[in-house]
């Protein structure tokens, strides 16, 4: 096996993995909603800290952990204003200048979200008192998030998904 095939099974196996821990925190966002409203409706006591954990991170595990599955299958969202079949050099420069903007686009947003978990966690942002959770996790999620969509981007895909390539 050559590197590049190395390459593009780490890839589909470091997107699985990262669409495996989404569907987890899916499943927990059920569980943990389902219990939270059926102690808040028939008992009168909601789970203290449940919808804290919810938006703060379960939220952000499913969208930004399930970003890197959509890039290793190419299931982005795609609109083509001009049809460049006849002219393939000038498709490729565009697919090349596009998957480098997605690329870019993702290194920012991690990078900012790095920035905001790393100064969090140097301000002291955990919670105090009631159940909540701390900025620096949250922030931590969709930074590594981001990288992991980032880096699926840039690692070539299976000739297949990549239309016949």
């Amino acid at each position: 096996m050559n590197f590049r095939n190395s390459l593009i099974n780490l890839g589909d196996k470091s997107a699985a993995s990262f669409a495996f821990v989404a569907k987890l925190a899916m499943c927990l966002i059920v569980i943990g909603i389902t219990l939270d409203a059926t102690g808040r409706y028939l008992f009168s006591s909601p789970i203290l800290g449940m919808q804290a954990i919810v938006e703060g991170m379960l939220q952000p595990i499913v969208v930004f952990f399930a970003i890197a599955l959509a890039a290793r299958h190419d299931g982005h969202m795609r609109v083509d204003i001009i049809r460049l079949e006849k002219w393939p050099l000038l498709m490729r420069l565009r697919e090349a200048i596009f998957s480098l903007l997605i690329v870019v686009f993702w290194l920012l947003c991690g990078w900012q979200a790095g920035l905001r978990a790393y100064d969090a966690y140097v301000e002291g942002q955990w919670p105090v008192g009631q159940i909540e959770t701390p900025a620096v996790i949250a922030y931590s999620i969709v930074a590594l998030g981001c990288f992991m969509a980032a880096l699926c981007h840039l690692i070539p895909r299976r000739p297949s998904q990549d239309g016949g390539e």
